[in-house]
């Protein structure tokens, strides 16, 4: 499966790494221009030759880095393409639900993103708001409602890249009466920037087990959200315990 109308070349560009080079040089060239036009203010060369230049210099050290910095997708514009991606979820997972003939009469819906930082070959960067983003992202929804006149729980998973045409999703459904128990498993995680630099970071899983010995997990965020579903999936379960 693949997204809809996604430009993956667009979207690598969040990616990109700073270059150095080009970041010393515009500061250099910047600075180089800042002195020669402070020596025509100062000692008053009374010629327009020294200012001239400054001016040109400090103008070509600026655009050297407006380039460099032109060339990378900004925080807020990534952010903008995971919401958009997201946003289709509900249709994929109707699509999913039709062909696998699953029905549900809705009552609940819990739904959680994250990004991967541990598929192969995923791009891992640190914003300059010093939150994780990846170029993959796992999603799911758990909806709970009736079906056959049963308490059911219908689990649906994605994961997806925004940076590379791949996706994958698969749903699962489950009687009430087979749950047994949901945990939130959290754990340390270490991998590599872009940059090659090491990050650890922490990661969290819902497990929800069922009948004897089955289970699904997912990736989720720890956080207030996960928590309250936690705690409504136990309640489920210590009724089935009665």
């Amino acid at each position: 499966m693949r997204l809809a109308a996604v430009n993956y070349n667009s979207n690598s560009r969040y990616f990109i790494k700073r270059s150095e080079i080009i970041r010393i040089l515009s500061i250099i060239v910047i600075a180089v221009g800042a002195v020669l036009m402070a020596l025509e203010i100062i000692i008053q060369f009374d010629t327009w030759a020294v200012m001239s230049a400054g001016v040109m210099l400090t103008a070509a050290g600026a655009a050297m880095y407006v380039f460099d910095s032109g060339r990378r997708m900004k925080d807020t514009e990534f952010d903008e393409v995971i919401r958009h991606a997201i946003s289709a979820m509900p249709s994929k997972i109707e699509s999913r639900m039709a062909e696998d003939r699953i029905r549900v009469k809705e009552t609940n819906r819990y739904e959680f993103m994250t990004f991967d930082l541990d598929a192969d070959g995923v791009l891992i960067k640190k914003g300059s708001d010093g939150a994780l983003r990846s170029s993959r992202v796992s999603y799911a929804a758990v909806i709970c409602g009736m079906t056959d006149k049963h308490p059911c729980v219908a689990v649906y998973k994605n994961s997806f890249s925004v940076t590379e045409p791949y996706e994958a999703d698969s749903i699962y459904m489950l009687y009430e009466d087979q749950l047994k128990d949901a945990e939130l498993e959290v754990f340390g995680h270490e991998a590599a920037d872009i940059c090659g630099k090491k990050i650890t970071a922490e990661k969290a899983r819902v497990r929800i087990t069922f009948d004897e010995d089955s289970a699904i997990d997912f990736p989720v965020k720890n956080d207030a959200a996960v928590d309250e579903f936690i705690s409504m999936m136990k309640r489920i379960c210590q009724k089935n315990r009665k």
